[in-house]
This record gives structure tokens, sequence and C-alpha cells, in this order.
């Protein structure tokens, strides 16, 4: 199993491949933890139709945790692009995303990392990216090899 590492470099692509990749690795009944900052009001109550508020946030953030469903799928792929672009170009209204064992979305989607995939999941990775390869800094990690 490999790992693949995702870093946007341009600041003005949109979410389509985010979505993509979501709806691809994220399966229903997978546990997910989504992290949003404190003030992040609306967007922490959207996480909550998802999940339950986890007593493992900080200060600063507000943890939900729960079981993702074929519904959130749906809703989190229907979601408008995020308009506050100011200090990053969000891919998504949460600052992480997490699912667990197979997806780590950070910084709102502009850092991705995808866990144990496979010789075939790399494939399909490679086809939904194709349109927007050379927007990203991409690495495919195996036992201890970088390789782009």
């Amino acid at each position: 199993m490999k790992t693949i590492q995702v870093q946007m470099l341009d600041r003005n692509i949109n979410s389509d491949w985010w979505k993509k990749i979501i709806q691809y690795f994220a399966k229903q009944g997978d546990k997910f933890k989504i992290r949003c900052w404190n003030e992040e009001h609306e967007e922490i109550k959207k996480a909550q139709s998802y999940g339950r508020v986890s007593q493992n946030g900080s200060d600063f953030e507000t943890s939900i945790q729960g079981i993702v469903s074929d519904n959130m799928i749906k809703e989190i792929l229907a979601m408008p692009e995020p308009q506050d672009k100011t200090i990053y170009n969000k891919m998504t209204d949460f600052f992480t995303f997490y699912v667990e064992n197979k997806i780590s979305s950070e910084h709102y989607g502009t850092e991705l990392y995808l866990f144990n995939v496979s010789d075939d999941d790399i494939e399909t990775f490679k086809k939904i990216m194709s349109p927007w390869w050379e927007s990203f800094s991409i690495s495919i990690i195996e036992e201890g090899k970088m390789n782009d």
C-alpha cells in the first residue's frame, strides 16, 4: 500500500478535483473527523449535521466525529465552493476533513493525503487529477521511497 501527497500550487483552481477525490475515496461506514476553528460557526453547524462534537478538540478548534453516510457524501459534493478565499483558495468549508486510514484533507483542502492506496487507486487518482496535474505538487510514497 502507498500514500499519495497532494499540495496545491495554483491558487486559482476550483474544487472539482477535490470533490472527485472525496467521491472516490470516502465510503459509507468510514469513520470521519471534521475540525473547524471555533469562530467558524456556520461550518461547525454544517459539520454537526453529520456527527457529534468530540471532546478531542482544543481551545481553538471544534472537532466533530461520526460515520460517513451516503447522504453526507452527496451533501459535501453538492456544497458550493467557499467564497472566502482571502487566506486559502478553499476547496471545502472545513479546515480539516479526515476519513480514518484513507483521507486527510488539510488547510481547507489545499493539502491532501491519501493513505493505504492500491495500485488501482493510484491509476484512478491519476485519471481524476490529469486535467489539473500541473497545478499541484504530487508525490506517491511507497516503503520509504518517494516517486513523483
